[in-house]
C-alpha cells in the first residue's frame, strides 16, 4: 500500500487520503490499542475530513508463517470492525457506513520463501463475503515486479487505478 499511496492520491484528489500503510507489518500489529492503529486514527482525526473509505493491502507478512496465516481472516475482520467503529465518532451524521476497500495479495512471486501465499490469497477472496460493505480488488495479474514481491511504479499506478475505480463504483450505490 505504501506504493499505491501517492498515485491514489493523484486520483482521489477530491478526497482527503489519509495514508497509514507502514511496509512490512502484520495485521496482528493493526489491532485496536495498537500502536500502529493509535498513530492512524490520531492521522484521522488531524485530517478532520470524513471518512468514505478505507483502502487496505495487507498479508504479505503472514504468508511466512502458519499460524499467522491461520488468523489474518480473523485479525483482518477484528480490525476492520474497530476502525469503522472508531471512526463513526468522527464522522457524526454520515450515516453511510464506511467502505472498505482492498487488494489481494498478487500472483506468487516463485523464488520467494512465502508457503502460505496461497492461503491468503483465497482467505483474502473470502472476506468480501464475511465484512459488510467490503470490496476486493485482485492485483494478481499485474507485472512486472521490481523486486519480489513489490512491482514496479506502473504496478503500482495500476493497483491504483483499480482501488480509484472501485471506490467510485461503490460511491455510486
Amino acid at each position: 500500500m505504501v506504493g499505491t499511496c501517492h498515485f491514489l492520491q493523484e486520483l482521489l484528489a477530491d478526497y482527503t487520503l489519509v495514508c497509514c500503510a507502514i511496509g512490512g507489518t502484520g495485521i496482528d500489529e493493526w489491532q485496536k490499542d495498537g500502536v500502529l492503529y493509535s498513530q492512524c486514527l490520531a492521522a484521522i482525526e488531524q485530517a478532520g475530513n470524513p471518512v468514505t473509505a478505507i483502502f487496505h493491502f495487507q498479508g504479505e507478512r503472514e504468508t511466512a508463517n502458519r499460524k499467522r496465516a491461520h488468523a489474518w481472516l480473523s485479525l483482518t475482520k477484528t480490525f476492520v470492525r474497530s476502525l469503522r467503529r472508531d471512526i463513526a465518532i468522527w464522522n457524526a451524521g454520515n450515516q453511510r457506513e464506511v467502505q472498505f476497500i482492498y487488494a489481494q495479495l498478487g500472483s506468487y512471486p516463485g523464488d520467494f520463501d512465502r508457503p502460505y501465499w496461497r492461503y491468503i490469497q483465497n482467505a483474502g477472496a473470502k472476506l468480501q463475503t464475511r465484512i459488510p460493505n467490503a470490496h476486493m480488488i485482485q492485483t494478481f495479474d499485474i507485472t512486472p515486479y521490481c523486486d519480489k514481491p513489490h512491482w514496479c511504479e506502473a504496478g503500482y499506478r495500476e493497483i491504483a487505478s483499480r482501488y480509484f475505480y472501485k471506490f467510485m463504483e461503490t460511491e455510486r450505490k
